[in-house]
């Protein structure tokens, strides 16, 4: 019998639970082609990265010394702004919290206190989350499929629309750099998220037209209309807590994901130190409210994530020619 990795699988489950908030915020207006071949994309690099890795994490396989250490500074810092981000946006969830700080803060601070009693936490929560978001987005995504208009399902393509899809199905790659309980199985759940961020751009243009369907929110309008045996029924306020709940999954895998590496970079009881120093500092940020702060963290976690990956991978190949 084969044995299971408990830790492994409450880590994919956090993962998954992080890529629905990206799936069904970002990628359903980006139309289902340009959402499969960013998915594939984000699919691929981060497939890359596992095997670069060789089952470790991503502190561990990168090493510490000279560039790379400041390279994963420079990625802490980016984890830590795309957390700030996805807790701003995870408070859009709900109309009444729309642009309200106080709510993104109450996501923040909930996040960072799940961080804080231990690596195992938010694993067990998102173990229990995930079959909740799974009958959530699956409801509205079956009973929707008689409501399709098929000339509205054209293959079209759209390049800002596959970046977009790409960088943000990255995110659910901060998983690999948690620490690894033995050697991890293949990411299988960075090629998950790839059917379903088609499906549910194929379903949100499908229903709603190729022009609201890239509206802000379009998947919160879709479940408006959605009709049960004939009944028009308004599943909104189940996928409004849909959203908040992937939020929250999302926020808590990026703080995880800083406080590891935070923990490569100080060791565990200074990283402890700091990290508790950093809730004011993030909450402040939130009120701050910077309008190009997911592109920002994106592209200093993106950039500093290949100056760290590309020198290992580059020596790894070359000691195998000498052998």
């Amino acid at each position: 019998m084969r044995n299971r990795n408990p830790g492994e699988g409450r880590r994919a489950a956090l993962e998954l639970s992080a890529a629905a908030f990206p799936v069904f915020q970002h990628c359903v207006g980006a139309g289902w082609v340009s959402a499969l071949a960013g998915g594939g994309a984000a699919g691929l690099v981060l497939t890359g990265l596992w095997r670069g890795l060789r089952g470790r994490s991503f502190r561990a396989g990168v090493g510490s010394t000279g560039i790379r250490r400041i390279g994963l500074v420079v990625l802490t810092a980016g984890m830590l702004l795309l957390a700030v981000w996805g807790a701003g946006a995870s408070a859009l969830a709900f109309p009444e919290t729309a642009g309200n700080p106080v709510a993104a803060c109450l996501v923040l601070a909930l996040s960072w206190a799940a961080v804080r009693r231990g690596a195992e936490v938010p694993g067990r929560c998102a173990a229990v989350l995930v079959r909740l978001l799974a009958a959530l987005y699956g409801i509205v995504l079956v009973f929707s499929l008689p409501q399709l208009r098929w000339e509205w399902l054209r293959p079209e393509w759209s390049l800002p629309g596959a970046v977009r899809c790409f960088w943000v199905l990255l995110l659910p790659g901060a998983g690999l750099c948690l620490e690894r309980e033995g050697r991890a199985g293949f990411p299988w759940q960075a090629w998950a998220v790839v059917p379903l961020a088609g499906a549910g751009a194929l379903v949100t243009v499908g229903i709603l037209s190729p022009a609201l369907a890239a509206e802000p929110m379009a998947f919160h309008t879709l479940a408006r209309s959605v009709s049960v045996l004939g009944v028009m029924l308004r599943f909104e306020a189940l996928i409004s807590g849909a959203q908040l709940i992937s939020g929250f999954c999302l926020c808590t895998l990026l703080l995880a994901a800083a406080r590891s590496m935070l923990e490569g970079l100080l060791g565990k009881p200074r990283a402890e130190s700091v990290f508790l120093i950093l809730l004011p500092v993030l909450l402040a940020l939130i009120w701050l409210r910077p309008d190009r702060l997911p592109e920002l963290g994106g592209g200093i976690a993106i950039c500093s994530a290949l100056i760290l990956t590309i020198p290992p991978l580059v020596g790894v190949k070359r000691k195998r020619k000498n052998v």
